[in-house]
């Protein structure tokens, strides 16, 4: 069966996820999750994104950014230097990621939010329930109690929980507990965390730019008998 072909645009946030091969497990200490954020943190540098939420977990990682490049280019980089790192230390030989990573677009709206909740509440969804607090390895603890983190750049929407550091912290501490209405936010056959509104709005600019691109081109050839 055809794989469905990546929809890819300017100026919009993905949310990526990459699996193991097989489910196998991708990280397995504090080594390896630091070594993966130097990969993150050496190529915003050479191939700009803003990260604005993340979670690590054991055999696969959430990324929620807005990338100023191919997400693809961005993607195949980030995903061969943790690969090649991995196999150096532990000797792995085969397949290490299953498949190509999955990527969704998401609106720069309450979906984006929603996403984000998600994303940092992954552990609570695991057999072990580990709260979003207990778990070093998301951008929760940097939204919600202010710990630092340069691999982040803060969410937009992170403004609108309030006018002071501490507001904003306590809200959005709330907002993640409410996670329970996200069960439904990701459909694994879409590739959009959006509205429909959005999703058309969307369509219509890539079909525009299209046509810009076609105008732009070489001019027809006109044939004369």
């Amino acid at each position: 069966m055809p794989r469905c072909r990546r929809i890819k645009a300017d100026d919009v946030v993905y949310h990526i996820v990459t699996r193991g091969n097989n489910k196998m497990r991708a990280f397995h200490d504090d080594k390896d999750y630091h070594a993966y954020y130097d990969i993150l943190r050496k190529y915003r540098k050479e191939v700009p994104f803003e990260l604005y939420h993340f979670c690590i977990m054991r055999n696969h990682p959430h990324l929620l950014l807005k990338p100023n490049c191919d997400i693809s280019r961005l993607m195949h980089k980030v995903n061969l230097s943790y690969a090649q790192y991995y196999k150096a230390r532990y000797g792995h030989v085969g397949h290490f990621w299953q498949d190509r990573f999955k990527s969704y677009i998401v609106s720069q709206d309450t979906y984006l939010l929603r996403c984000a909740r998600y994303i940092e509440t992954n552990p609570l969804r695991t057999v072990a329930k580990i709260p979003p607090e207990a778990y070093p390895y998301s951008s929760y603890r940097y939204y919600a109690y202010g710990e630092e983190c340069d691999i982040i750049t803060e969410d937009p929407l992170y403004a609108t929980f309030g006018a002071t550091p501490e507001e904003k912290r306590a809200a959005y501490r709330v907002f993640i507990k409410e996670s329970e209405t996200d069960t439904d936010l990701i459909d694994p056959k879409s590739q959009f965390i959006a509205s429909q509104e959005y999703i058309h709005s969307l369509f219509d600019r890539l079909r525009d730019f299209k046509r810009l691109k076609r105008r732009r081109g070489r001019p027809r050839k006109i044939w004369q008998n």
